[in-house]
């Protein structure tokens, strides 16, 4: 399950609001700068939303992990032409093994502004879908263990 949630490579397949994900720059094997692009539900009106941040992992005792999110400007990260860069103030995973590692807890945690002109309970409304990252997660990880990645 780590593998999945870290970094940028499954992060559209697990994350379907997200059209694209793309690495900005591997600073080491345990941090790296992340671009996310979300397409508009209503291009004509709002939009396409984007993201850069620091993604950093750590490993935990007891053999789980941290995965932490925060927004950062990068000079080789500029604004995409048309799209409204949002910001992370804070988002990650926590994914602890249990029953000696046969089943895994995970715990998904988001707080993001979204920029631009939309109101906040709006935008808490139109990103509702992010709470079902857990089970999109959940979905892969069996999808993969039964040898089918489609």
């Amino acid at each position: 399950v780590h593998s999945l949630v870290k970094g940028y490579q499954h992060a559209t397949t697990w994350d379907k609001t997200m059209d694209e994900c793309s690495l900005v720059r591997k600073i080491n094997d345990d941090v790296e700068i992340v671009k996310g692009v979300y397409g508009s539900p209503v291009p004509l009106i709002v939009a396409d939303r984007e993201f850069v941040y620091l993604e950093s992992r750590r490993r935990l005792d007891g053999g789980g992990y941290l995965i932490g999110c925060r927004s950062i400007e990068v000079a080789e990260a500029p604004v995409k032409k048309g799209a409204v860069r949002g910001a992370i103030l804070t988002s990650g995973w926590r994914v602890d093994p249990l029953s000696g590692g046969s089943r895994t807890r995970l715990t998904f945690v988001a707080q993001v502004d979204i920029g631009g002109w939309i109101p906040k309970w709006l935008a808490n409304q139109l990103n509702i879908d992010q709470g079902l990252n857990v089970h999109m997660v959940r979905q892969l990880a069996e999808k993969l263990a039964a040898g089918s990645a489609d």
